[in-house]
This record gives C-alpha cells, sequence and structure tokens, in this order.
C-alpha cells in the first residue's frame, strides 16, 4: 500500500516534518532547533513517537536554519526559506549513528 502523506499543519510559515533513521524507523525524542537569520534561536521543538514535530505558532518570513540533535545520530543541518505559504512536511533522515 502507499503510504499518504499526513499534514501536520495548515498553517503558513509553520515548520513541520517527520524524521527517520537510515532503515526507515521513526525516530522519537530529536530535538529540533531552528535559528533565524543573524543566528538567534527561535524554536525548539521535539519529535513524537512517530518522529513527527510541528511548531504551534508561524514564524515571520524570512530565511531559517535547522538544526537536529539526537545522542548517536548526525543530521545535516538544514536550510530555508518561508514565505508565507502552508509547508509540506520535512522528510528528513539521519545520515547515519555516529561511533
Amino acid at each position: 500500500p502507499k503510504q499518504q502523506q499526513i499534514a501536520l499543519t495548515t498553517f503558513p510559515n509553520v515548520i513541520n516534518g517527520v524524521i527517520k533513521d537510515t532503515t526507515n524507523n521513526y525516530l522519537e525524542g530529536v530535538v529540533v532547533v531552528i535559528y533565524d537569520k543573524e543566528g538567534l534561536p527561535v524554536r525548539a521543538l521535539k519529535t513524537n513517537k512517530l518522529g513527527q514535530f510541528s511548531g504551534s505558532t508561524p514564524l515571520p518570513n524570512g530565511i531559517y536554519t535547522l538544526e537536529l540533535e539526537k545522542d548517536n545520530f548526525s543530521f545535516d543541518v538544514l536550510q530555508m526559506q518561508l514565505e508565507g505559504e502552508v509547508l509540506p512536511p520535512l522528510m528528513i533522515t539521519s545520515k547515519g549513528v555516529m561511533s
């Protein structure tokens, strides 16, 4: 069966997504820190049992950086631009387990 995309939010400029490991398992407890263009943290989110995270309030338009943290996992740093649109969920996979 085809996996259906779940909308995590219907509000514009709300960053949301799903995080998995390299074997496609959902990662619970990943901390997602969102920084503004000045490098100041503006949101800190945590994934649930289904690897989902979602902000509760919209961010102003602009460029943001996302850093993800979970013990023993590594992730790419992501950058995105918000322009007043409803965002589809980000599908993020860890780069692997750190030794």
